[in-house]
């Protein structure tokens, strides 16, 4: 089936939501353990859009008090039936058996599992239910199960929006570098960014500290003219150039290659030897941004550290100005302010560095095969 087609979501309590055990503190009273990113994973999905819904076969204290916790669109207890309780969920909000999915982890579950078109159990869920799943999750109920769902279908909605040849530049690279499938998802983020950045008619302003500071001329580089793919100018823009001067027309409309605009900070030395020497170094980068920058643009800061100052600084007046912020980075305060940050695996400088190399050249082929390759969408 397919995950992006997903519209309801259905869980177990007990054993998904829970770890399934019973505690007893020293007043006697029974207590369970569960995870708040798993709350929070369930808020994001109702915030999403997903109609969510909850079947257990308690009725205790407990199960209230998750009822209450979040706004579910239906929340049923003390139901042994669930295979039953789901076909009345799915008739009740007129949703196909094949865009439910259903998490569970006991016997109870099985039936509602061989229902849902997407059947889902955590890593402590009993054999017979592994055994009609679809997904085993690598956590467990009350660990993060949820959670991982979460993410597994942002994942899917996210790739489902791109065309294939876009998709597959993003494939090459985590096949080439396998370490960094746990920043997919922030590559893909970006990418999206920037390509709305660019529908809207603006521009992507760079800027790294030490030698990320070659890495955002190097993207300039890339992105600026031709990478991998031809860019031809406009038919109206070759006429135009001819009716001014045939000559000069004919050979600029040969050879000139349509951009993706994008600026450096790191260059203009007059600027920022001025502005060093007159006010204060650490402001050289934002100083060039507030002169450079509209609403429309992103900042794209680079810093190892994640702490580098005049990078820090600008990202600040990026946000200031409203303007989308993306990190690269391998910890530190840039993150924090950053919409999408793209945190690498690594603790060295100079390994941190040798993986941003692989992901700004992916990100740049992504953008030119949106724009200018069969992954095009006039």
């Amino acid at each position: 089936m397919k995950m992006n087609e997903i519209k309801m979501i259905v869980c177990d309590i007990d054993g998904v939501l829970t770890d399934g055990r019973v505690y007893m503190d020293e007043s006697g009273k029974e207590t369970k353990n569960y995870s708040l990113t798993d709350i929070d994973s369930l808020n994001m999905m109702k915030t999403e859009g997903y109609i969510l819904c909850a079947i257990t076969g308690e009725g205790t204290p407990l199960c209230n008090f998750f009822k209450s916790r979040l706004a579910w669109d239906d929340f049923i207890t003390e139901c042994k039936k669930k295979g039953d309780c789901l076909s009345n969920l799915a008739e009740k909000y007129s949703v196909d058996f094949n865009d439910v999915c259903y998490i569970g982890d006991g016997v109870y579950d099985i039936p509602a599992l061989e229902k849902a078109g997407l059947a889902v159990c955590p890593a402590n869920a009993i054999e017979a239910v592994k055994n009609v799943c679809d997904i085993i999750l690598d956590a467990y109920g009350g660990g993060g199960a949820l959670s991982e769902l979460y993410n597994i279908l942002s994942k899917s909605k996210i790739e489902h929006k791109l065309s294939a040849n876009v998709l597959n530049q993003l494939d090459i690279l985590i096949d080439r570098y396998p370490s960094l499938e746990s920043v997919r998802k922030e590559i893909l983020n970006s990418y999206f960014l920037m390509e709305k950045c660019y529908m809207n008619g603006g521009k992507i302003i760079i800027a790294g500290n030490g030698g990320s500071a070659s890495d955002s001329e190097h993207i300039v580089g890339e992105l600026m003219k031709s990478f991998r793919l031809k860019r031809p100018i406009g038919e109206n823009l070759r006429k135009r150039l001819k009716c001014i001067d045939e000559n000069v027309g004919d050979e600029l409309s040969q050879k000139l290659e349509m951009p993706l605009r994008a600026v450096s900070l790191m260059g203009h030395g007059s600027l920022s030897s001025a502005f060093l020497n007159d006010v204060d170094g650490k402001l050289v980068v934002a100083q060039q941004l507030l002169g450079f920058a509209n609403k429309s643009d992103i900042f794209w800061g680079i810093s190892t550290s994640g702490n580098s100052e005049n990078i820090v600084y600008a990202a600040v007046l990026a946000k200031a100005l409203d303007m989308r912020v993306i990190a690269m980075t391998g910890k530190g305060r840039l993150s924090e302010l950053s919409d999408v940050s793209i945190v690498v695996p690594e603790e060295e400088t100079y390994m941190i560095q040798e993986l941003h190399l692989p992901i700004y050249h992916c990100i740049c082929l992504m953008l030119e095969e949106r724009f200018y390759g069969k992954g095009r969408q006039l």
